[in-house]
Formats: C-alpha cells, structure tokens, sequence
C-alpha cells in the first residue's frame, strides 16, 4: 500500500460539508482505503468560483491504498454533489522528517564578472567610434 494525501473540497453549507464527509468515507471504503488521518481545515475563500462558489470547506485525508484505486476514489468524489473539488498526491515518505534536514547545503557562488562588449572592429581594447555618413 501507498500513502497519499487527499484534499477535498466540499460545499460550505455545514450539512453539505458532513454529508460529502459521510460520502467519502464510504468511497474509501469500498476502495480498501485506511484512513491514517484526518484534518478538519475549515472553510476558507477559494482562489476562484467553483459551482457558483465563492468559499469552501477543506478536509485533508492521510491514506493508504493501492496505486490502482487512486483513479477510482477521485472519479467517484467528482460524481459527489458535496464535492467542489479533490487533490491525491502520494505522499514523500520523508514527509514527516525536519524539512530542513532533507535539504543539501546550498554553497552560495559569487555572480561571474560581467565583460564589457567591444564595438565591432576594436582593437586592442580602444572602442571604435562611428561616424554616420549623410
């Protein structure tokens, strides 16, 4: 089984939002899914309308399941009413680590010394001055 973190987005209406988390228990569920955890974000402001809406209630899953039931989860989420959208990412197994202890050292490099460009025809470094001929 893989880990994977899935967002949903539900209507902002309080018995929208318990009925579209009802309904998607019930998808995990029957897709063999183990909800490991649950995160209540809130409602917040979307980015954009979705549906006519300006806001909605995240919920994030902590689960793990088959690579093979990713594609029907999100499937059967989408056909939900309650439903305005759905992210399922897997998840980094170093995830829970210190984020900063994943990272290389960055070794700070001076910017390269810019050059001046000669004018066309220079030489020896003098720049060449043009005269416009009328």
């Amino acid at each position: 089984m893989t880990s994977y973190e899935a967002t949903f987005v539900f209507r902002p209406e309080a018995e929208a939002t318990e009925r579209g988390k009802q309904a998607v228990q019930e998808i995990f569920a029957r897709a063999a899914t183990r909800i490991t955890g649950e995160d209540d974000v809130g409602e917040r402001a979307l980015a954009y309308p979705i549906a006519k809406q300006d806001r909605g209630h995240y919920t994030r899953y902590e689960i793990e399941t088959d690579p093979q039931s990713v594609q029907g989860i999100y499937q059967a989420a989408g056909l939900l009413p309650e439903v305005l959208k759905c992210f399922i990412v897997r998840r980094d197994p170093l995830a829970r680590q210190d984020p900063l202890a994943r990272r290389e050292p960055r070794v700070r490099q001076d910017p390269p010394q810019r050059r001046e460009p000669l004018a066309a025809g220079a030489a020896g470094g003098e720049a060449v001055r043009r005269t416009q001929g009328r």
